[in-house]
């Protein structure tokens, strides 16, 4: 039996977000419920709409935040720890970011402000933190250089700290806490005997 649904009808939609485990990402689903009266009893109708037919998403929440005197604008709220964490180590600031939202990998774009900085920075990253995958030990995060001066003008080293799709925000958080130890080791001179 079919069901004929009036026009006069009234709809409300819902967006939400769930996750899928096949694909290790979350989900936005379309609800549209119908509803009506008829006989003296109000009936509905729910449709869901799969990811692929939702036309509006659900926006990331940021949040902005102060570091080392200069606010920075719309950190989504997953990585904001983070971001603040590298914006502490000397020489380094971060220039955009995003959490991906289990659609794409964790992307924080940084500038160092001198090689030798930044070389200390992954020396400790890679091999006395083990943060970042270095030879046999990934991680789960990797880090490339994308400096895009062609004309060799810029003083500052462009990279980006990237993510795999499995991180979370619990991942960022650990990271977060580790680059923290780095900025106090490093003010307490222990990475002197090395630079």
């Amino acid at each position: 039996m079919d069901l004929i649904i009036p026009k006069e009808a009234k709809e409300t939609k819902r967006i939400y977000q769930e996750w899928n485990p096949i694909s290790g990402m979350f989900e936005d689903h379309e609800e549209v419920t119908l509803t009506w009266s008829e006989g003296g009893r109000t009936r509905s109708a729910v449709m869901l709409k799969p990811d692929s037919e939702v036309k509006e998403r659900i926006p990331p929440i940021t949040m902005s935040r102060k570091i080392n005197d200069e606010v920075i604008e719309d950190i989504d709220v997953e990585i904001v720890d983070l971001c603040v964490a590298l914006n502490k180590v000397e020489g380094i600031r971060t220039t955009c970011s995003c959490f991906g939202h289990g659609r794409y990998p964790i992307s924080i774009f940084c500038k160092a402000s001198s090689i030798n900085l930044l070389n200390r920075f992954l020396w400790a990253f890679c091999w006395r933190y083990g943060c970042i995958g270095c030879g046999a030990k990934p991680q789960g995060w990797t880090l490339g250089l994308c400096n895009h001066d062609t004309d060799n003008r810029s003083t500052e080293l462009e990279f980006c700290i990237s993510s795999d799709l499995a991180r979370t925000q619990e991942d960022c958080d650990k990271l977060a806490r580790k680059i923290e130890s780095y900025v106090q080791d490093d003010k307490d001179g222990k990475f002197a005997q090395f630079y």
